[in-house]
């Protein structure tokens, strides 16, 4: 998942998870982060942005319906002194993510040196 913020103050998380045995552990890092240097140079599959955008839409359409949801976005709005979104902007928005926006995110913020690798490895058995 992904996250930017500017209030308090600016900062970004971006994070990979997925389950897996210890015996996959290095190849799936390393396909993981050959994926991301895909991204920044480019290599994306229109097909791929398409899925990730229904999948972003289908959510929507779910999160519209609860109170929570609205909630945040009337703070955001009233924080950054904007104007509150619509269901169709922020549905338009997320239809308008190009090929060329992901890739300069990901070079922006996805650099080199500025991460934490993180693996949680199930506890070895002890014998009573």
């Amino acid at each position: 998942g992904a996250n930017l913020q500017d209030i308090p103050y600016e900062r970004y998380s971006f994070s990979i998870s997925f389950p897996s045995g210890p015996e996959n552990v290095d190849s799936l890092i390393e396909a993981a982060l050959g994926e991301v240097e895909k991204i920044k140079n480019g290599q994306i599959v229109e097909a791929d942005i398409n899925k990730v955008k229904e999948a972003r839409l289908v959510k929507l359409k779910e999160d519209f319906k609860r109170n929570q949801f609205w909630a945040t976005e009337i703070s955001r709005s009233l924080l950054r002194k904007e104007d509150l979104d619509s269901q169709e902007g922020i549905e338009a928005r997320t239809k308008a993510v190009s090929k060329e926006d992901l890739q300069r995110i990901a070079n922006k913020y996805l650099k080199k040196g500025g991460q934490i690798q993180l693996v949680l490895m199930p506890e070895a058995k002890t014998e009573k």
